[in-house]
């Protein structure tokens, strides 16, 4: 009997311990169309159609032959960043260097991609959008979104 009441109390504890968990605080999910909505107020940014890829050609965020991006280039960046932080958001980022001599571009998309890196890594977002180079034709800095995000 001593045992069966043991189970009760320790079953009744366990009961206890559950009520007193704190409530979710998980707001409500951010819809497609919300997020395509700030998708596309991105300063700097082109969107595609389907809203999966931002892009950012070389005057939008890097000047030409420049490692730096363009003065006011955080002002660009930081919305992008808070979006991923804020939306929960999942990506990957391409850095491309075009219009020099290959060398010249490859060396040019490694240092914009170090830069990125380091402010990506700075801002906490560097895991949810990793980098990489491409050697081929396109915009300066450009993002795909993951397929099953929000």
């Amino acid at each position: 009997m001593r045992i069966t009441r043991l189970k009760i109390a320790a079953f009744c504890f366990c009961l206890v311990l559950a009520a007193c968990a704190p409530p979710s605080i998980e707001g409500p999910k951010e819809t497609l169309p919300d997020l395509q909505e700030r998708l596309r107020a991105l300063p700097g940014a082109v969107v595609s159609e389907d809203g999966l890829t931002i892009s950012y050609p070389d005057d939008n965020l890097f000047a030409e032959g420049a490692v730096l991006p363009l003065p006011g280039g955080m002002e660009v960046l930081t919305p992008l960043i808070d979006l991923f932080l804020e939306a929960d958001l999942q990506g990957s980022a391409t850095v491309r260097s075009t219009g020099h001599d290959a060398a010249y571009d490859q060396r040019l998309a490694e240092k914009r991609l170090d830069l990125l890196s380091r402010i990506f890594n700075n801002r906490g977002v560097a895991e949810r959008l990793p980098l990489q180079l491409a050697a081929d034709e396109g915009p300066a800095f450009e993002v795909r979104l993951g397929v099953g995000n929000p």
